[in-house]
């Protein structure tokens, strides 16, 4: 077990393996004596006795499906202004809408999807855009999806899921595997 210690001197500390290293100041081996005034130096008159043996459990992606810009959408602005768009893939967490202009990072927006069978309506925001042959491909992510409105996109989902399943056997209207890390984000 390796018992670590924060320093106060400088700015930033790095702390591996009961090695302490401060900036500005020479590495050290072995514990640190200086000690914050508010923390206890009794191990007895501790408030929290809980011991992390093992990472967090990793989130599994919510599933998605590739619509290709088969798919419209409407953007609406704070400002008023609305603009059209087609939906790339979708997901209950978010998506990639391919419009003519590109929108800045974290713009909050209303957001209309219309699918197959249903409309579903939410509040966004605007992940960093990337170029396109079109267009932009803008990602967003979902801010503030009411429960009916999540019940239909998961449904609608799920339907789409189960259709591509049927018709193209493992090739999900494009989900595969993920090519590469920023894919799999």
């Amino acid at each position: 077990m390796f018992q670590h210690s924060m320093v106060r001197t400088g700015t930033k500390v790095e702390i591996t393996e009961g090695l302490v290293r401060a900036q500005g100041s020479a590495l050290r081996h072995g514990p640190v004596r200086r000690r914050f005034r508010n923390l206890s130096r009794s191990p007895a008159r501790c408030d929290s006795k809980v011991v992390m043996n093992h990472p967090p459990a990793l989130r599994q992606r919510a599933p998605r499906v590739n619509l290709r810009g088969d798919t419209s959408a409407a953007v609406n602005l704070q400002n008023g202004q609305q603009l059209r768009a087609r939906m790339h893939r979708l997901s209950i967490t978010g998506g990639l809408l391919e419009l003519d202009t590109y929108l800045s990072e974290r713009i909050p927006f209303g957001l209309t999807v219309y699918l197959n069978s249903n409309t579903v309506r939410g509040r966004a925001e605007t992940l960093f855009p990337m170029r396109s042959k079109p267009g932009y491909l803008q990602p967003f992510r979902f801010t503030d999806l009411r429960e009916e409105q999540r019940t239909r996109l998961e449904t609608e989902i799920g339907e789409l899921l189960r259709q591509a399943v049927t018709t193209t056997g493992n090739t999900i209207l494009g989900v595969h595997p993920p090519r590469s890390f920023l894919e799999s984000l």
